[in-house]
């Protein structure tokens, strides 16, 4: 039995909705997803691309040597996903473009709390009568299985309960107008192609580090920015 048998046996591919896999929690010392159908490093989603772009970065030790990346931005009806592709051929996959149906394979990663699919497999769905097979095929083991209670993931002990109601209700209203101005200023400060140092647009908003890291995450999600390289952000 060959090794690429083998692992296949021994980590199946969950097929599910995005959601699933966005409210799932993440388990860095397994390198597992924990979703209410059990643990799965693998997942098989079918979805539209929403966007596809090539970044490509130029190593400093290797002046002639580029690396590259694909990334598609998937949608399921149910919730959005990155599939990122690295150190690929991009003509390989310039037949799959913007408003595709595709069917992906892959292992689930994240980084913070952002996650993302590196995909094994990334092809064309030519009959939409598949994705209503497998949408039957999902309501089907939500019926029928017993479903596992995800475990929480507390990021930060912060002492909410001492919290006054004042500073909660002006941090909710808060929250939107600091999305908004941390694009903004992404926008004035990002350029056109390297984008803006995390560490930069902290200084420039004066924003604590763990609410920052909460508002790029979000816009990542909504699709709105993306990284060109770690933690350089720019507009989408």
């Amino acid at each position: 039995m060959s090794n690429n048998t083998q692992r296949l046996i021994r980590y199946p591919a969950l097929r599910c909705w995005i959601k699933h896999i966005l409210e799932g929690t993440y388990l860095p010392d397994e390198k597992i997803l924990f979703t209410i159908f059990g643990k799965y490093k693998r997942v098989r989603i079918y979805a539209t691309v929403l966007d596809k772009k090539e970044i490509i970065s130029q190593k400093i030790e290797e002046k002639s040597d580029f690396n590259s990346r694909l990334e598609f931005d998937l949608d399921d009806g149910t919730g959005i996903i990155r599939a990122i592709l690295w150190g690929v051929v991009a003509e390989q996959y310039s037949h799959i473009v913007k408003g595709d149906l595709v069917d992906v394979m892959g292992i689930i990663r994240q980084w913070k709390n952002y996650f993302s699919i590196s995909p094994e497999m990334i092809k064309h769905i030519e009959n939409p009568n598949f994705v209503l097979l497998r949408d039957a095929e999902i309501i089907k083991k939500l019926k029928t299985t017993v479903l596992m209670e995800i475990p929480t993931k507390i990021e930060d002990n912060f002492p909410i309960d001492e919290l006054s109601e004042e500073y909660e209700m002006n941090h909710l209203f808060k929250s939107d107008d600091d999305k908004e101005q941390v694009l903004e200023k992404i926008k004035e400060l990002g350029g056109e192609i390297k984008g803006i140092p995390f560490e930069e647009l902290q200084k420039s908003l004066a924003f604590n580090e763990n609410d920052l890291k909460k508002y790029l995450n979000e816009l990542e999600i909504e699709s709105r920015i993306y990284q060109v390289e770690e933690n350089y952000y720019q507009l989408i």
